[in-house]
């Protein structure tokens, strides 16, 4: 709920937000045999619907967490393996690490009861 609050990556109307982890060692994409794989354990958090947003991130365990910008679309013009890889590996390079505003608790509570949390 604070990483919703903090990042306004899933827009506010989404009443379902679907939760997938993935190990560290899965491909950024899973549409080529090409993809880089993530470094890290990751959570990804998206909407009912592609347009409610989504966010791919790692916690690091210190308060911060490095967030991927991975395309909720595949749409890049070279979608060979040597195509992925290069995406993939730009997602990699272009990770961005910030702190996670700890929020007000009554902010993060509305924001739980708000929203409807499937775990897949």
């Amino acid at each position: 709920a604070r990483i919703l609050l903090m990042t306004g990556a899933i827009g506010p109307d989404s009443p379902i937000v679907y939760v997938v982890h993935q190990p560290a060692g899965s491909p950024i994409s899973e549409y080529s045999n090409g993809s880089k794989e993530y470094p890290n354990d990751v959570t990804i958090l998206f909407g009912e619907y592609t347009s409610s947003g989504s966010i791919t991130y790692s916690s690091n365990g210190d308060g911060t967490i490095t967030i991927y910008p991975v395309p909720s679309h595949w749409h890049q013009s070279d979608q060979s393996p040597e195509g992925y890889r290069a995406y993939t590996q730009e997602i990699l390079d272009t990770a961005r690490t910030v702190y996670i505003d700890p929020s007000d608790d009554t902010d993060v509570i509305n924001k739980i009861e708000s929203v409807d949390f499937i775990y897949q």
